[in-house]
């Protein structure tokens, strides 16, 4: 690169190697005549670029047709009709495109909690698998909520309840603590020895 070349000479450079890759589409102005099977093939490219919301300046030069052709395809009813009819498909072949990529990002997490050396990468992708999965994790408030489900007897107002039951009540359940606990502090001596030996 030779060095007497300025930044505003290099940008014409640029732009001429732009301008000599880049197609230069003229819009024709007088009509062309087209057979059948070219006028059904340009009928289609129109609707293309018409979905591709180009102008209709722009769908003449790239056919190849003057404005007024490609004014008289767009205003076809049978035009309209497929345009309208591909309008309404174009969702679901995005949804049906979105699938797709929704498949491979599984894959790719699935892979990388397969091949992770890194187990923090592992629980990640995981984790992130079921919950997409429909298998949320669960937050703190309910592991309480949980636990409490499963002991009812012991609701918040199970002390108040003792509190106002007959005495004979009050020493029976005092008993049965004891035994519970008794039987607690036995069972737990007894899985120490077991692991102890």
């Amino acid at each position: 690169m030779p060095k007497n070349r300025t930044p505003v000479k290099r940008a014409a450079d640029q732009f001429k190697d732009v301008d000599r890759v880049r197609r230069k589409y003229k819009t024709p102005k007088a009509r062309r005549r087209m057979t059948p099977a070219e006028e059904r093939h340009i009928t289609n490219m129109v609707i293309v670029l018409k979905l591709g919301s180009y102008t209709r300046t722009q769908i003449s030069s790239i056919c190849g047709i003057s404005l007024k052709q490609t004014k008289g395809i767009l205003d076809n009813p049978e035009t309209q009709k497929q345009l309208e009819r591909l309008r309404e498909q174009l969702p679901n072949a995005a949804m049906e495109l979105l699938h797709g990529f929704m498949i491979e990002a599984v894959q790719a997490i699935a892979d990388v909690m397969r091949t992770s050396d890194d187990p923090k990468y592992v629980l990640l992708a995981a984790e992130s698998i079921l919950d997409r999965g429909g298998v949320p994790k669960a937050s703190r408030q309910e592991r309480h909520n949980f636990n409490k489900d499963e002991t009812p007897v012991f609701g918040e107002d199970f002390f108040e309840r003792l509190r106002k039951a007959s005495p004979e009540v009050q020493e029976r359940a005092a008993a049965m603590v004891d035994e519970l606990e008794n039987y607690l502090t036995n069972h737990l001596n007894e899985s120490k020895g077991d692991e102890d030996s």
